[in-house]
């Protein structure tokens, strides 16, 4: 696992020239046993846009119906929670915007490690050393400004700014109650400044919503100035004509890295390895570019509208402290913030 003030740039921009290929045997073995399996059951808390985008093509390519399940991370980790529970396991494949809960349904035996053929394009921080997630999409948070109504002169320039007075009652963050990729965007603010900066955040009296969306359209109608947001909404909401500027902290944006496991006990699990391959690979990481998000194969250009990685700085967080304290984190953002 990458240290957490690793920055992914560099692997990201590395050469790919000589990378393994999927074998021609293994690849038909595995697509007959998945359309054998006939559908696959997908969880993700991506983008629906997205979502749906690699679901039609996949069945396009193979024939393979994707039952698609698409809601925050939150929710889905609460479903997930329940079908292990009972034994009544339906998810597949399961996708979240942020690794740490499947780092810890792998420490709870729930996910089975695949070695993943178009994993190997991956470079390895954006897959777990034992195979038990991979990277699907490169997504960093970091903060929007109404361009309309705050100048580039007055916006925050660091995380810390936001904690300015000058701020209060004009800041709006989405609630790790509801979002993986709000929980992996506040363990970085912990980690980056501790929670001093987290009660500023209550003392500037930040109105807390349930997610990204809220907060763009917070943001953009002027109720509020100035929010968080994950990369590739941002750059949505502003393809579509949304008020907003993109501020990049100088402190470091968060990584919220997109990532997929193949669950143990899955009733189709040849059809989620397929399914699996089919999101790492180069057809499969053009569909994410195309919506806006970072490929994680650096063989696969970003879109045209993206920032360059290497004129934004990253900060990752440890995403194995993130399993172990996300209770007490949640718990105590909550008592600050949502009461």
């Amino acid at each position: 696992m990458m240290n957490r003030r690793t920055s992914l740039i560099g692997a990201a921009v590395a050469l790919t020239a000589g990378l393994p290929r999927i074998g021609r045997a293994q690849d038909d073995a595995l697509v007959s046993k998945a359309k054998s399996e006939g559908e696959v059951t997908f969880y993700t808390s991506a983008d629906t846009l997205n979502a749906e985008a690699c679901a039609a093509a996949f069945k396009k390519k193979y024939g393979i119906n994707v039952k698609l399940f698409r809601a925050g991370g939150s929710q889905i980790a609460q479903k997930l929670t329940l079908e292990l529970r009972t034994r009544r396991l339906e998810a597949d494949l399961t996708e979240l915007s942020d690794p740490t809960m499947l780092t810890g349904l792998f420490r709870q035996g729930a996910v089975d490690p695949y070695e993943a053929a178009n994993g190997v394009a991956l470079p390895d921080g954006f897959k777990h050393p034992k195979r038990a997630w991979y990277g699907t999409a490169f997504i960093f948070m970091h903060l929007i400004a109404n361009k309309d109504k705050v100048s580039t002169a007055d916006e925050p320039k660091t995380w810390t700014d936001i904690a300015d007075p000058k701020w209060k009652g004009k800041l709006v963050w989405g609630s790790p109650n509801y979002g993986s990729s709000q929980y992996a965007t506040v363990k970085g603010l912990i980690e980056l400044h501790g929670w001093a900066l987290i009660e500023k955040m209550k003392a500037n009296e930040t109105m807390i919503i349930q997610g990204w969306p809220e907060a763009e359209n917070s943001v953009a109608s002027g109720e509020r100035l100035v929010g968080g947001d994950a990369s590739a909404r941002s750059f949505r909401a502003l393809e579509r004509g949304a008020p907003l500027r993109n501020v990049y902290p100088a402190d470091g944006a968060i990584v919220s890295l997109g990532a997929a496991s193949v669950m143990k006990g899955a009733k189709h699990p040849n059809a989620a390895r397929l399914l699996l391959e089919f999101l790492l690979s180069t057809e499969g990481q053009a569909i994410y570019a195309k919506n806006y998000v970072y490929p994680v194969r650096p063989d696969v250009p970003a879109g045209g509208s993206l920032v360059p990685l290497k004129d934004i700085k990253l900060h990752t967080i440890n995403y194995e402290e993130a399993v172990d304290q996300h209770d007490e984190i949640v718990r105590r953002w909550t008592q600050l913030l949502e009461r």
